[in-house]
């Protein structure tokens, strides 16, 4: 090689090494310090950082700003969801969050949904009667809400008080009272769910037919069956795969508690020929039930 290229060589790789140095020290370096910086953080603010409790989310209700009232509404409902904190069935969490929940009566309407919602979740029975009291002067979103809390705490003195808004003008409060009826699961309710069949929303009648049956009654059979073929579901085009899953999976959770071998030759018929894997799994569990 000429000494001139050799020269030459040498200048590249010098400045070559020259960039990659400066490259690894301002960027690089401080790229891993500011990595290593923030793993620190997020451990250290682990440690300090207590979970709110259920007394923590309500008075940020009551004392918050608009948004973050609401906010810690929406949190307190979501952290009931998890598994129950005895502390909810407290003579204080009780009288708190029934003072709270009447305080905001007439004030923001978000509250008032998510707290009926965290009340329903608590399983607490002595929330049905200021629930049942708000229902009167309720409407929309926030009867609905309070509607499913009433559904979800299960108390058949609930039942009567729901009949009547089987005739609401509005489909949504209807249905959550169809569905808050079968999860109470009163046989009185026999007759108001009957009438719920004839229902102009087709969505209201469907749940009818599975609030029947988990009361032990075939007045829903028909529908039931319906419910029971992906063909009927694929009829209509505003349901989706995901939806059309669902709606099979709890028709086939409500038929089971039916002894009809109409519903058996259904659920055996999705069990062997359904595309959907989740779809064949309940069907199968619900035969193996059958069949013990």
């Amino acid at each position: 090689m000429d000494p001139t290229d050799r020269t030459n060589a040498k200048t590249i790789a010098s400045k070559r090494s020259l960039w990659i140095v400066t490259i690894h020290s301002f960027v690089v370096i401080p790229f891993i310090i500011a990595c290593v910086g923030l793993i620190f953080f997020i451990f250290f603010r682990s440690l300090t950082t207590e979970e709110q409790t259920i007394y923590d989310y309500l008075n940020d209700v009551k004392t918050g700003s608009s948004h973050r009232s609401w906010q810690a509404a929406f949190e307190l409902s979501k952290h009931l969801l998890y598994p129950k904190d005895a502390e909810v069935h407290s003579k204080r969490f009780v009288n708190e969050m029934i003072g709270t929940f009447v305080h905001f009566g007439n004030k923001d309407k978000r509250i008032r949904q998510y707290l009926a919602l965290a009340m329903g979740r608590t399983d607490e029975k002595q929330f049905v009667e200021p629930l049942l009291d708000a229902m009167a002067g309720e409407e929309g979103d926030t009867l609905v809400a309070i509607i499913q809390a009433l559904g979800l705490l299960k108390d058949e003195k609930s039942g009567p008080h729901l009949y009547n808004y089987l005739d609401n003008p509005n489909s949504k409060v209807r249905l959550s009272a169809v569905i808050a009826l079968g999860n109470i699961g009163d046989p009185a309710s026999a007759e108001a769910l009957k009438r719920a069949l004839r229902d102009s929303e087709v969505n209201v009648v469907w749940d009818a037919s599975v609030a029947l049956a988990k009361i032990g009654r075939r007045d829903g059979k028909s529908v039931l069956l319906r419910l029971l073929d992906r063909s009927y579901l694929s009829k209509f085009t505003e349901i989706d795969a995901d939806e059309q899953r669902k709606i099979l999976i709890t028709a086939i959770k409500a038929a089971t508690l039916i002894s009809d071998t109409d519903f058996i030759a259904a659920i055996r018929g999705l069990s062997k020929n359904d595309h959907n894997t989740e779809v064949r799994a309940a069907a199968m569990k619900a035969l193996a039930q059958k069949a013990n």
